[in-house]
């Protein structure tokens, strides 16, 4: 699979993903810790949760206690800052809050910090309680960098039904939750594939051609090559841009590894 970024040229970035497990490794942080790979980056993890998932769906999450998330974190601090954090499936409210604490006591607020949102699977089964979409938005959303959610997941974030054309203002709605930047990921609709990013400034619209193709996770491999770009010190413009790419190229990816082994 290509790579995007010259290692020889640019520094390899050490980048941590802060997400659930799942075993098959098309979501979470083993989707994380390979998107880092691929794109030559240093990565480590942090649990949120046990998931048994696949395809079809979600079958049982089981989140590990606060406790046990914190000395991970403390662990992996140790070992040294990262220069970026991408976090994933947080499932409940206690673990949105401590976590949110320990980035405030702990990690200083230029280390860019990608938050994917996620709510429920791709393929069906609900990630985070109902009861934690508040504790998300009031104190996570506001200490990220930028936060990818799918369409759905936007209007989620803002309790709207707004229709799929107002992508643009949806986008620019998101900042209002007091992140700085927001990407719409396209992955979730008809026609091109169209990545919002909403800054205070401007919106811009990444579009790229839709491939007859689906894959599980291609939102945490998304947001996971984000960090990896902004890690890197990129500009988020294009950090988002050549995400999308990536996201697009492991998707032909394991198109073609599939036929050649029929």
């Amino acid at each position: 699979m290509k790579t995007f970024w010259n290692p020889e040229i640019v520094r390899r970035p050490l980048c941590w993903s802060i997400a659930g497990f799942d075993g098959g490794g098309g979501a979470g942080v083993l989707a994380d810790l390979d998107t880092f790979s691929r794109l030559k980056a240093s990565g480590r993890a942090a649990l949120t949760a046990v998931t048994a998932q696949g395809p079809s769906g979600v079958r049982h999450l089981e989140p590990v206690a606060t406790g046990n998330l914190l000395h991970q974190l403390d662990c992996l601090l140790e070992q040294g800052i990262p220069q970026a954090v991408k976090i994933g499936m947080l499932a409940r409210a206690e673990l949105v809050e401590a976590l949110a604490g320990w980035l405030q006591r702990n990690l200083p607020s230029d280390i860019p910090r990608v938050l994917d949102p996620v709510l429920q699977a791709s393929a069906g089964g609900r990630l985070l309680e109902k009861s934690a979409l508040d504790t998300l938005r009031r104190r996570l959303i506001p200490l990220v960098s930028v936060i990818t959610p799918t369409l759905t997941e936007a209007r989620a974030l803002l309790g709207v039904k707004t229709p799929p054309q107002d992508r643009t203002r949806l986008a620019r709605q998101l900042l209002d939750l007091g992140c700085p930047a927001a990407v719409i990921t396209g992955g979730d609709g008809r026609g091109p594939v169209q990545d919002v990013l909403a800054q205070e400034d401007r919106v811009r619209v990444f579009s790229g051609p839709r491939l007859p193709l689906s894959a599980h996770g291609t939102g945490c491999r998304f947001s996971s090559a984000l960090a990896v770009g902004l890690g890197r010190g990129f500009p988020l413009s294009l950090a988002v841009r050549r995400a999308g790419a990536f996201v697009r190229a492991y998707l032909l990816g394991q198109y073609y590894s599939r036929t050649r082994s029929q």
